[in-house]
């Protein structure tokens, strides 16, 4: 069963060989229900996007992944515009999206 978010350790897409900085940073609409997170956080050792705000009852974990270069990053399936997230880094603070 394939896993609904990205498991690789290779660059962002969006990061070239000159070290540009992705415009996309935060959530990032595919269509149909993909969706892409992208934040940056090169002290971070750990970042986990938490999906559902507060009055939500079904909140989930997710874990991003990164390359080394202080991007963190995943891409969802089953989440549409408006749906409530953060970034919890190492396990702690929680801070909202560009």
């Amino acid at each position: 069963m394939k896993s609904r978010y990205s498991e690789s350790c290779r660059p962002h897409p969006a990061l070239s060989e000159k070290g540009e900085i992705p415009a996309n940073l935060g959530a990032h609409y595919f269509g149909p229900g993909r969706c892409e997170f992208l934040v940056w956080a090169p002290r971070a050792k750990r970042v986990q996007l938490r999906l559902g705000g507060w009055v939500t009852p079904r909140r989930r974990l997710v874990p991003l992944v990164t390359d080394g270069s202080g991007y963190h990053w995943t891409v969802l399936s089953g989440v549409e515009p408006g749906t409530e997230y953060l970034f919890r880094l190492n396990g702690g603070l929680e801070g909202a999206g560009p």
